[in-house]
């Protein structure tokens, strides 16, 4: 069993130390120590979980069982160890955590995720102090976007086109943001993104790199996309994430009236900046 679970074969495993077989991620001194208490007991067990790394460098999840085992006789002490695989359910409850914040058809983060994550955001700007010089880099914004006319693709041609569309638009999005940013789909065709750490002079330049890549997705030559983009900026007068979110919403609805295929920056003067 051993043998088909490391890819070792048994003059391989004869000899070698417990703990070399296990990942070294996680904390061996302390399995190590509860292993060589448990041969000093006449009783009692020792459980943990630790994966093994196999010959070909995998990881398979192991539930471990370590007991004492005397020699009546002679008084000597071993240690039987049983290890049962979990591998199966380690996998199951990876999965299960990663759907919990992502969606499943784009791969991006999902509204829960999104909106937890914008709450970290108001969070952390508590402690930093924002001046209103526009020179000054700006903690983070959002940018919502909505996709033109997807309602057409999905009744002209097929939910299929239309779900091929929303990953050609995730790749896209996510290929142009950066590590700092967090790229979301919050369902149907609407995505958002929160951009982190940008000057305001940028964000024109960002936009409009998002606008001309979104542009040029052409799944078949009457199937193409274009978005209509509203963006809000994080200030120290924002008081809510609610409030941020619906100023990036309310900016996305003035781009479709506008015209569509175009951005709108929220100013909280009520003025707005309108661009191609």
């Amino acid at each position: 069993y051993t043998e088909s679970l490391t890819g070792y074969d048994q003059n391989e495993l004869q000899g070698l130390h417990f703990a070399k077989l296990l990942d070294p991620s996680i904390c061996l001194d302390s399995v190590i120590r509860e292993v060589k208490n448990i041969a000093l007991r006449d009783d009692g067990e020792y459980q943990h979980e630790a994966a093994v790394i196999t010959e070909e460098g995998r990881l398979r999840f192991l539930a471990w069982r370590h007991v004492p085992l005397i020699n009546q006789k002679t008084g000597s002490r071993q240690i039987l160890s049983i290890a049962l695989d979990i591998s199966g359910r380690v996998e199951a409850e990876s999965e299960l955590a990663w759907l919990a914040r992502h969606d499943s058809l784009s791969g991006l983060h999902n509204r829960h995720a999104f909106e937890e994550r914008l709450a970290e955001c108001f969070a952390e700007s508590t402690s930093n102090t924002l001046r209103a010089n526009s020179t000054e880099l700006t903690h983070f914004g959002v940018m919502f976007i909505d996709l033109d006319e997807f309602k057409t693709i999905n009744d002209t041609h097929g939910h299929n086109k239309g779900d091929e569309m929303i990953k050609a638009v995730a790749k896209v999005l996510k290929e142009q943001s950066r590590d700092s940013d967090f790229v979301a789909r919050m369902g149907g065709d609407e995505f958002a993104i929160i951009v982190r750490n940008f000057h305001r002079y940028d964000l024109d330049r960002i936009t409009k790199r998002i606008v001309s890549k979104l542009t040029s997705i052409v799944l078949e030559p009457d199937i193409h996309c274009t978005a209509s983009i509203g963006i809000a900026v994080h200030t120290p007068f924002t008081p809510s994430p609610e409030v941020l979110i619906g100023n990036a919403d309310g900016a996305m609805y003035q781009a479709k009236e506008a015209g569509k295929n175009r951005y709108v920056i929220f100013d909280a003067a009520q003025r707005t900046i309108d661009s191609r």
